[in-house]
């Protein structure tokens, strides 16, 4: 997060779009996998940009909520 604060210009917007650490266990994944809560990746975040938003319900395969997407504006 630091990096893609670092290369984005103050005001330019960061979206990250990832998997949602509350729907564990709906897809197959690799055990070095490491997904987030909602919570933890906003609050890194929150530490680069301003006006952080979360959409927890991003479909996937017919399915809600198994992908998030966090945007931000760069500080």
């Amino acid at each position: 997060m630091r990096e893609l604060a670092h290369v984005v210009k103050p005001g330019g917007r960061i979206l990250i779009v990832d998997k949602n650490k509350s729907a564990l266990g709906e897809m197959e994944i690799c055990e070095w996998e490491q997904w987030f809560s909602t919570e933890e990746l906003q609050n890194i975040m929150m530490q680069y940009c301003g006006n952080v938003t979360v959409d927890e319900d991003l479909p996937y395969n017919g399915k809600h909520g198994v992908f998030s997407a966090w945007s931000g504006t760069v500080k």
